[in-house]
């Protein structure tokens, strides 16, 4: 039964092609083992929230994917890859159909998106890549009591005040809130205080 496409999202256009010959694309010998450590936990955070395209449970990885699906995206689009990319970026082999091809059959049946829609999703991104900088930030200092005017990053000390401002939302069911379940237990996982002691 070939698969249903949804609404603001798409699959690659020929992925059937992918699974009925898989030697037309044989396996990349060049793949690094920190792209294939990347593609073992998507492969396995899929399988438990096969409906979660985010990867909002795990914010590294969610940036990764997000990172990933810009790579397929400039090579969809025949761009190439800016030089500039560094980081989680640096993980990536080159994108090709072959690679395209081993992404798509570890993260079947699980309906793995190259495509969704980024309005979304670019408010997570933000929210990850803070989540991060404070993990960064406990391991240089114990804690997670970055202050609001944390002269080494000004940003991530707003980023935690507002992290306890909507929590406060949060718990009295103030929809306005973009603090979730998720994101309350990711937090806490660091040891987060949520009410500070004066």
């Amino acid at each position: 039964m070939p698969l249903k496409k949804q609404k603001s999202e798409q699959f690659l256009p020929d992925r059937n092609t992918y699974y009925s010959n898989q030697n037309i694309y044989p396996k990349n010998p060049h793949l690094n083992g920190e792209f294939k450590s990347y593609l073992d936990d998507m492969q396995a955070y899929t399988q438990q929230y096969p409906n979660d395209v985010h990867y909002t449970r795990n914010p590294r990885l969610s940036i990764w994917v997000k990172h990933l699906r810009d790579h397929y995206k400039l090579f969809s689009e025949g761009k190439k890859i800016p030089s500039s990319y560094n980081g989680y970026h640096s993980s990536i082999p080159k994108m090709d159909n072959c690679l395209i091809s081993q992404i798509d059959q570890a993260v079947l049946p699980n309906k793995f998106f190259w495509c969704v829609e980024r309005s979304k999703n670019k408010g997570q991104h933000t929210w990850n890549l803070k989540y991060e900088e404070l993990k960064k930030y406990k391991a240089e200092h114990g804690d997670c009591l970055a202050p609001t005017k944390y002269k080494k990053n000004p940003a991530l000390g707003r980023w935690v005040s507002t992290q306890r401002a909507d929590y406060k939302l949060f718990q009295t069911g103030d929809s306005s809130t973009s603090m979730t379940k998720e994101r309350v237990d990711l937090l806490e996982q660091l040891g987060f205080v949520w009410r500070l002691q004066f």
